[in-house]
C-alpha cells in the first residue's frame, strides 16, 4: 500500500499518531479516533476482514457519557485506547 495524505474533518488536527504493523490510528485534537489500514484481524473494526482505505471513524465510547479517548495504541494485530471518563456531580 502506498503512503497517501488523510484527510480529517473540518477544523480537526492530528494530536496523536500510532502505527501498527499494516494499520494506523489518529487521535484528533476533539478526541476523536480514525482508523485505516489492515483490518484482517478485526483491528480496527471488529466483524470486519477488508482493509480500511480511508480514515474511518471510531465511535466506540460515542454512548458513554463524559468519556473521551486521551491515549491510542496500534499493535500488529490489536488497536487499544486509553480513555478518561468523568462523572457529573448534581448535587
Amino acid at each position: 500500500v502506498k503512503p497517501q495524505q488523510v484527510t480529517l474533518p473540518h477544523r480537526q488536527t492530528a494530536e496523536a499518531i500510532s502505527c501498527g504493523y499494516r494499520h494506523s490510528l489518529i487521535l484528533t485534537n476533539k478526541k476523536r479516533v480514525f482508523a485505516f489500514g489492515d483490518n484482517s484481524s478485526g483491528q480496527i473494526e471488529a466483524g470486519k476482514d477488508y482493509a480500511i482505505r480511508k480514515a474511518k471513524r471510531l465511535n466506540y465510547l460515542d454512548k458513554i457519557d463524559g468519556a473521551h479517548v486521551t491515549e491510542i495504541h496500534a499493535g500488529e494485530n490489536f488497536s487499544a485506547m486509553t480513555t478518561h471518563s468523568y462523572v457529573k456531580d448534581d448535587s
